[in-house]
């Protein structure tokens, strides 16, 4: 999850202005119609996503007696992305 985490980082990063806001299909890769959102979009998606299902495994663990422990987003970032100051 770090690694691609990392990548993931990387990636952002190196998109433009203009490639964040670029129209995206998401509808064809599934077999369905063409249908178009911003790349942005698709990326704000991903961080809800994951912590959709962070949560979800966090509660199921946990009601098993397994907590997880902390799984705050802040501390997941500042584990792999570069500083500001970098």
């Amino acid at each position: 999850a770090v690694r691609f985490g990392a990548e993931l980082a990387a990636y952002v990063r190196a998109l433009s202005e203009e490639e964040l806001v670029e129209a995206v299909d998401i509808g064809t890769a599934t077999g369905k119609q063409p249908e178009f959102t911003q790349r942005v979009n698709i990326l704000v998606h991903l961080a809800n996503h994951g912590t959709q299902h962070r949560g979800e495994l966090g509660h199921f663990l946990t009601s098993l007696g397994h907590s997880p422990g902390e799984i705050d987003y802040m501390d997941h970032v500042q584990g792999i992305a570069p500083s500001l100051s970098d």
